[in-house]
């Protein structure tokens, strides 16, 4: 018959091994549950998709635009100028933005005729920024900014502030960020396009829409 000592370590060993199994049992549904949040994370951006777009403005198409330093001149052919702001909702977390603009206006000859800056969740990004200059005194040029931001409040939000003529962008890419890096599906926005448009990758940049607020 087993001492006192020999039952008690039987009884440990026994609740050891319970609990081993047990916690091999949960480890799946975890790692579904890591999974799933993570697929959810990766579709973000286009989540809640009737209700992102432009706050304020006009949009203009410039079909015979030639714009160089891109591969993909058809995202730079619409502009939406003159906005306050475009508001996307998705979940809380890191995301990558790429702001894509082209100075197309005939009447920006020079540096200084159009000057605005452009602010993120709040916290200005592009401070006096002149898309002619900064495309080297070229119009029909393409730029392309890319930032990373922190959404807590539901709603990635870029804002801008006119100094000089009207604001204007022609695209917006946004993706979720995982471990620093951007992360599944991407919401593309052709700004000032009245139709969705596949580009040359493959990928379909969705027409300019108006913010729906909740």
């Amino acid at each position: 018959m087993p001492s006192g000592k020999e039952m008690a370590m039987r009884i440990v060993a026994v609740a050891l091994i319970g609990a081993l199994l047990a916690l091999a049992a949960c480890a799946p549904t975890a790692q579904r549950r890591g999974a799933r949040a993570l697929d959810e994370q990766s579709q973000a951006p286009s989540a809640q998709a009737a209700r992102w777009g432009y706050v304020g403005g006009k949009m203009v198409t410039r079909p015979d635009a030639a714009v160089k330093n891109t591969q993909d001149k058809a995202i730079y052919l619409n502009e939406h100028y003159s906005m306050t702001a475009y508001r996307i909702p998705v979940a809380n977390g890191a995301y990558a933005v790429k702001l894509h603009f082209a100075e197309t206006y005939e009447g920006i000859k020079d540096v200084g005729q159009r000057v605005f800056s452009v602010a993120i969740e709040g916290k200005t990004v592009l401070s006096d920024f002149d898309v002619f200059k900064e495309a080297g005194r070229e119009r029909f040029a393409a730029v392309v900014k890319e930032f990373q931001v922190e959404v807590r409040d539901g709603e990635l939000t870029i804002e801008f502030t006119p100094k000089v003529q009207n604001p204007e962008i022609n695209g917006i890419e946004l993706r979720a960020v995982h471990k620093g890096k951007p992360h599944g599906a991407a919401l593309l926005i052709n700004c000032g396009a009245s139709a969705d448009y596949e580009a040359k990758d493959g990928r379909i940049w969705r027409k300019d829409q108006e913010y729906q607020a909740p």
